[in-house]
């Protein structure tokens, strides 16, 4: 589907930055050596005799040991699909029944949708007229589904629904693919966003499902390594601005009642219509500007470990304009939730311990993929996602100016990373390559309407995790591998199909 955010603004900044021409990677599809489509955005392979990741998710050891996470409670879906308590799993390679395409319309589709049936969706097999992203703002779109796993590609599968079977990421296709006792079990590609992928379970394994993970403050969830290439408690970091990752975790303060944080003249005269909607404002507006907090650390840490580097001063010099900026962030973020709640809302204290402790150029290079180059970039075009739908001029003037500094974030990250590069290409090319393969395993969104709340929040800036996952999706696809494979020397390509193709749901 298309945003109303330009993508290809965002792929020219990153990429001048990294010296590399954005006249035929803008806005694409990105494919290293060896990598394929299949049934997500694109693939970045790790390539015959690299150290990058295997994106099988095949259980190497243990093949006779005993599986701590057995499926409780199963429940059988249909299409070879098991539901069991906190995830799923395949049992047997199925073909999908398709009830596309459908007769009737879709409901109250205006004139001007780009589709108005399924018979209007013809680009893919099993195309079909799909739900709105936004509810009653933006028209259906096509959707395209499968029947087979050979629809989805080399590393895909197709999970059976309806009206159709859609395509997910999967290093596995069936129970059989795995070691004797282990499932193919699904998981959340996307470490937050609501993408669904499937990997073997192996011996290794720390949790089965969420379940498993203790609640804390940073909603840990169990997740598939694809480096590890096993099951592991991980936080959820879909989430705006740089996140201050500790330990694998994304930290950021709790809530307090206080007035010194607060920095946004302009008093919004918008005012929330109902007590439920002032409410949900007041918890994503704090839930913002603790982000914003937290980046502020995320930056602080980065100018230490620049220097522990001897990094030019250029990328010290940007790291500490950075932290200024999100601290303007920060303060703007929690005037606004100060004024939806009618009380000062500011930060509590922020755990910082061992946040020095990952010091080697690696470590330090693959944190700054995940908080850099994937983070920021996730987060400037969200917020001026967010900016296309909010009627307050100081307001939406604020998200702009939050995307701009943010994509100038992520620019810094990727010089950073093309400068480690420098310093010790064949160590580092691995890591790299690894990280960002990672990327390829989130399959493609499945949309639904927003709720009343969700499309009353976005006109107060607050964009709703349904399109935070789209953005997230698009930016991956069209900006961040394009730039990921500038970082290699190698020509950035991009095919028209690629570009025009719709993303599987």
């Amino acid at each position: 589907m298309k945003l109303r955010s330009r993508l290809d603004a965002f792929s020219t900044a990153l990429l001048s930055a990294l010296g590399a021409s954005s006249l035929v990677a803008c806005g694409g599809t990105a494919q290293l050596e060896g990598g394929g489509h299949g049934g997500s955005a694109g693939a970045i392979s790790s390539g015959a005799g690299s150290s990058g990741v295997g994106l099988a998710g095949a259980a190497s050891a243990g093949a006779s040991a005993v599986n701590s996470f057995p499926c409780r409670n199963p429940v059988d879906r249909g299409g070879g699909t098991i539901e069991c308590e906190g995830f799923e799993h395949r049992t047997e390679v199925s073909t999908c029944a398709s009830k596309v395409p459908r007769p009737e319309p879709y409901p109250n589709a205006p004139s001007t949708a780009s589709c108005t049936k399924d018979a209007d969706c013809t680009a893919q097999p099993y195309g079909w007229c799909g739900e709105t992203l936004y509810g009653d703002i933006s028209p259906p779109y096509c959707l395209y589904g499968c029947t087979r796993d050979s629809d989805c590609g080399a590393r895909g599968l197709c999970l059976c629904g309806e009206p159709v079977g859609h395509c997910v990421q999967a290093g596995c296709t069936s129970d059989a693919d795995c070691a004797a006792g282990f499932l193919c079990k699904s998981y959340d590609v996307s470490s937050g966003c609501g993408q669904i992928g499937m990997a073997c379970q192996s011996a290794a394994d720390t949790c089965g499902s969420d379940a498993d993970c203790a609640a804390t403050e940073a909603s840990p969830a169990c997740q598939f390594d694809p480096v590890a290439q096993h099951f592991q408690c991980a936080s959820r970091t879909c989430a705006i601005g740089r996140p201050f990752l500790v330990e694998g975790e994304a930290r950021r303060a709790r809530g307090a009642r206080r007035d010194d944080w607060a920095n946004f003249p302009h008093r919004l005269p918008l005012q929330p219509a109902s007590a439920t909607l002032s409410a949900y404002l007041v918890e994503q507006w704090t839930r913002l500007a603790l982000l914003e907090h937290a980046s502020i650390a995320a930056f602080a840490r980065f100018s230490l470990q620049l220097l522990s580097l001897g990094a030019p001063s250029d990328l010290i010099e940007r790291t500490t304009e950075a932290m200024a900026d999100e601290t303007q962030h920060a303060q703007a973020c929690f005037a606004i939730a100060s004024q939806y709640a009618g009380q000062p809302v500011g930060p509590g204290r922020l755990a910082i311990e061992h946040s020095l402790d990952d010091h080697t150029l690696r470590e330090i290079v693959v944190n700054t993929i995940r908080e850099g180059c994937v983070g920021e970039t996730v987060a400037a075009i969200e917020a001026r996602e967010a900016a296309e739908y909010v009627t307050d001029p100081a307001l939406r003037a604020l998200l702009l100016r939050i995307s701009e500094d943010e994509t100038r974030h992520a620019e810094l990250a990727f010089r950073f990373v093309q400068w480690a590069l420098s310093l010790a290409p064949l160590d580092l090319q691995g890591a790299v390559r690894a990280e960002f393969a990672a990327l390829t395993l989130e399959s493609a969104s499945i949309s639904r309407p927003l709720t009343a709340l969700e499309n009353d929040a976005l006109r107060h800036g607050i964009a709703p995790d349904s399109l935070r996952r789209v953005v997230r999706e698009r930016a991956i696809r069209e900006v961040i591998l394009p730039c990921a494979q500038a970082l290699g020397g190698a020509p950035v390509t991009a095919s028209k199909a690629a570009i025009d193709q719709p993303a599987v749901g």
